[in-house]
């Protein structure tokens, strides 16, 4: 939905917020609400066998969840776990679209619904090639192409 250097500029500040702030561990399920956490709501591939979330990371800001960092399977529910909402969230990263990343993204989008969420939620990620979508595509696909109301 937005350009390459708007992807790279929202990476980019994703990093120095991982290098730079102090990070703390974090339960499963709640975050401190002092200073800046990363929590990990899944850390798992595709394969089911291994029992964890597929890959997907909440970024906590002074107890409000900021940053949503890929939404593989399993994602959605361990974000209702953790108490944040997405009416919080101010951005949405990806850095790939393969199913372990993003599968449950229409479900975390479509939840937001349920919250009266009522500003824009800027999403990016990689442009695209022959192989998989681009952040635009994606969205539509999940979002607007399978879904008429």
């Amino acid at each position: 939905m937005y350009s390459l250097a708007q992807s790279a500029k929202a990476l980019l500040v994703f990093a120095c917020l991982i290098t730079l702030g102090k990070a703390s561990p974090v339960a499963a399920q709640s975050c401190g609400s002092a200073g800046l956490a990363v929590q990990v709501l899944g850390s798992g591939g595709p394969e089911l066998q291994d029992k964890r979330a597929s890959t997907s990371y909440l970024i906590w800001d002074h107890g409000r969840a900021r940053v949503m960092v890929d939404a593989g399977g399993g994602s959605a529910l361990r974000f209702g776990e953790s108490g944040a909402q997405m009416s919080q969230v101010d951005v949405f990263l990806f850095s790939h679209f393969h199913i372990d990343h993003s599968g449950d993204f229409p479900a975390l989008i479509f939840s937001s619904w349920f919250e009266d969420r009522t500003r824009p939620l800027p999403v990016f990620g990689p442009p695209g090639n022959e192989f998989m979508p681009s952040t635009t595509e994606f969205v539509h696909l999940c979002c607007v192409g399978s879904y008429v109301a």
